[in-house]
């Protein structure tokens, strides 16, 4: 299936939120897709392999969002800020 924009790492952080009881439609995940019908197919197996795990919603919410962060940071920003403070700490200390 292929999202409609959004990022991954947004569709994960949706998909945390997945409502596994019978009839849920989870439009804000559905949202993301293009294929709506495709999801509507997937979402009815996650569903039923979600009933067959010995854990809530609200357990695997919390297990998928805190092994997927909300913020990712980038290497090359953080090493500019990174940088920039060393050179301010630098021109304090040389003061």
């Amino acid at each position: 299936m292929h999202l409609s924009g959004e990022g991954d790492a947004d569709a994960r952080r949706v998909l945390a939120d997945f409502d596994s009881s019978p009839g849920a439609r989870n439009a804000a995940l559905r949202d993301l897709f293009i294929d709506r019908g495709g999801f509507d197919a997937w979402a009815l197996r996650y569903a039923e392999r979600l009933a067959r795990q010995d854990e809530t919603d609200a357990e695997r919410a919390l297990r998928m969002n805190g092994a997927d962060p909300k913020y990712v940071l980038r290497n090359h920003p953080a090493v500019a800020e990174i940088q920039a403070a060393a050179d301010q700490i630098e021109v304090a200390c040389s003061s």
